[in-house]
């Protein structure tokens, strides 16, 4: 798949069906070291494709607000407003987004740079991270590398792939991964062998199902061909409201708006963005990453910020009678939860994000969120 790189705004191509989603892929380009730029700024690429639910890679779902994720002063040019457009470039083409997305995308890009190693080889037979892992079966250690951007396509001494191993040890989700992600189901190895051929002829594990994954997969290159990929997709697919919805073509928007409670509820996780980090975000993560799941009663501390708010004389960061939270950490905490992020978000997590929206929560309201953190850039 050969994307090339134009100078002219993005066009939407019809989804193929009702049901159909587009996933937004951050890609980097294996045969191109230029960066492109725009007033020299550097271009985050990404790819859009559509995907049927019964298909869908693991995605997250991104939660944000489209203006300005925090209240702008009254009067004061605000550089969140609509007008103000950043560009990325998708399909190759310029994508114009607002800046609060903008930002949300490069931080998310941010943790997912590919480290310089990722392919590098060991062993006398020169195998890949990637590959040693499809072949040993671990699946966790294959996600991992391919979210690091590991090239699928790269060629052992016996001309085997990833997609290879996995398939002739018997190992249909890492080959359904591989798949998905776009691997190469024709590639031959030294021997001539396809991955397929090579699951019928070892027959190990679950070669039975995997064999019928391939079989059945819906393949590109037909010939036998075996390019090499100009380009890799680094990290987990994205669904972003504002680009993976042509929000110029109305019924399009209102089927898939019908869709979101489905769409966020599917999602490997929802990531929230509440904007760029400031003086007071790091006081309200610590606070609440420590202290939210104390069984303590707050009343003392929502006495004392009321005492503060009626003008009395306080010290701000003192804590007297075992108080659990000072006024400037409950202070804080008012202006992180006063970000203006997406009201279906309740749950915030963000680097290793795991968020749940409201409809998504509401199924398990007893249960608690352990494991969930705040977390900066």
């Amino acid at each position: 798949m050969d994307i090339p790189f134009e100078y002219k705004t993005f066009e939407y191509d019809a989804l193929p069906s009702s049901t159909c989603i587009r996933l937004l892929w951050p890609i980097k380009r294996l045969q191109d070291p230029e960066q492109r730029s725009i007033n020299g700024v550097p271009l985050m690429e990404f790819l859009l494709e559509p995907s049927e639910p019964d298909r869908c890679p693991l995605y997250h779902a991104l939660s944000y607000t489209w203006g300005n994720p925090k209240e702008a002063l009254t009067g004061s040019s605000d550089e969140y407003s609509v007008q103000h457009k950043h560009v990325i470039a998708v399909n190759g083409r310029l994508f114009y987004v607002g800046k609060n997305l903008y930002e949300a995308l490069y931080r998310i890009q941010e943790r997912i740079v590919a480290p310089n190693n990722i392919d590098d080889r060991f062993g006398i037979y020169n195998k890949t991270k990637l590959i040693q892992a499809a072949e040993e079966g671990n699946l966790h250690q294959v996600t991992e590398c391919l979210n690091q951007g590991a090239n699928y396509q790269c060629q052992d001494n016996f001309g085997e792939t990833a997609l290879h191993y996995a398939a002739e040890n018997g190992y249909p989700e890492i080959v359904r991964l591989l798949l998905l992600q776009g691997a190469n189901a024709t590639t031959l190895d030294r021997s001539r062998r396809d991955p397929l051929a090579c699951c019928l002829q070892r027959k190990r594990r679950r070669w039975q199902e995997t064999a019928e994954i391939l079989r059945t997969w819906d393949t590109q290159d037909k010939d036998g061909s075996n390019p090499t990929k100009p380009m890799t997709l680094t990290g987990q697919p994205l669904w972003i409201d504002a680009i993976c919805i042509n929000q110029d073509d109305i019924p399009e928007r209102n089927s898939q708006v019908a869709m979101m409670s489905q769409i966020y509820g599917s999602a490997h996780c929802v990531l929230a963005w509440l904007g760029e980090e400031d003086d007071t975000t790091q006081a309200a993560c610590n606070f609440l990453s420590s202290e939210l799941a104390s069984p303590e009663s707050y009343t003392k501390s929502f006495r004392r910020w009321s005492a503060y708010h009626r003008g009395e004389s306080l010290d701000l960061d003192e804590k007297p009678d075992g108080i659990v939270m000072s006024v400037r950490e409950l202070l804080a905490i008012k202006s992180l939860l006063t970000h203006r992020s997406d009201v279906r978000t309740v749950s915030i997590q963000l680097g290793e994000t795991v968020f749940s929206p409201v409809w998504a929560v509401r199924r398990h309201q007893s249960q608690s969120f352990p494991g969930l953190r705040w977390a900066s850039h």
